[in-house]
């Protein structure tokens, strides 16, 4: 009789916990960052997102930035740019 070894692929989780980010109270005269993940429509989207929040909150504008392809993470210096520009950000990350 044959032995059969079975592997139970379980390891235990690290995590740590985080707070969420802190919210602005008001948008006006904010600049708002859109991170694109180059996936289909996500620029359609984003760009449109961007313009009616510019009419309906004041924004002062939008800072369209994108990963170079949606397999790979942001480049440091496209995440040093938004995140020193922009007052919050608005990532897309679906189809």
């Amino acid at each position: 009789m044959r032995k059969v070894e079975i592997l139970v692929p379980v390891a235990n989780a690290k995590f740590r916990e985080i707070g969420m980010a802190q919210r602005p109270l008001d948008l006006k005269k904010k600049v708002v960052g859109l991170m694109w993940d180059k996936k289909a429509n996500g620029d359609f989207l984003l760009s449109n997102l961007g313009e009616a929040l510019e009419k309906r909150f004041s924004l002062s504008g939008t800072l369209m930035k994108s990963k170079p392809n949606p397999t790979t993470v942001a480049p440091t210096h496209v995440l040093e740019e938004i995140s020193t520009k922009c007052d919050f950000v608005i990532l897309a990350i679906a189809d």
